[in-house]
């Protein structure tokens, strides 16, 4: 078993000498997190390193530590943070939590929706993956054997659908298909 070793947090060192130039626990009083819980996703961005802690996304300039924006999601109740990923045109990160999603603008952290989904099953569902996207749909697994389907663009959720463990979805992702012996049901998903 894999156990860390040394504390949580980021640490800045020079590329030329190897000596360290900050880390996050020298400045957790500055920063204002003591990154105690967990670090769900370091991010270089517009020449910013962006870090999910457990409980805040921060923005810090990779030379000096100082805290470019911090954004806590503790009034959302959405849960810790576990994954973060950028928008491709990089404007938008998409902050993944324990019971929900949302979005900020890249460039100053600025909330643009926080939406609670329901338990997102990111360690242990048997699929392997929390989420998987088809054509323009993301779908996200809730629940034990339920899966959502989400709007990354507004933070809405589309539709929900219990008991399903195993969905069959059209290539597009506009349909999903349950079977039930010889019988096959299509449902459309909300676009």
């Amino acid at each position: 078993e894999y156990k860390y070793d040394g504390n949580y947090g980021v640490r800045a060192f020079d590329p030329a000498s190897g000596k360290l130039l900050w880390s996050t626990e020298e400045l957790a009083s500055k920063i204002g997190d003591k990154f105690s819980s967990r670090i769900s996703a370091i991010y270089p961005l517009n020449n910013k390193v962006v870090v999910a802690t457990g409980d805040n996304l921060l923005s810090l300039d990779p030379k000096t530590g100082d805290v470019v924006y911090k954004t806590s999601l503790a009034d959302a109740k959405i849960g810790d943070m576990f994954e973060v990923h950028a928008s491709k045109d990089y404007e938008t990160l998409f902050i993944f939590c324990d019971e929900g999603i949302a979005a900020a603008e890249a460039s100053t952290g600025k909330l643009k929706y926080a939406t609670k989904t329901g338990e997102i099953q990111w360690k242990f569902h048997m699929s392997g993956t929390y989420s998987f996207q088809q054509g323009n749909n993301l779908f996200i697994w809730v629940g034990e054997k339920d899966f959502i389907g989400f709007d990354l663009a507004t933070g809405k959720i589309k539709g929900k659908m219990k008991d399903n463990d195993n969905p069959q979805l059209t290539a597009d992702g506009n349909t999903i298909l349950l079977r039930d012996g010889d019988k096959v049901s299509k449902f459309l998903v909300n676009n």
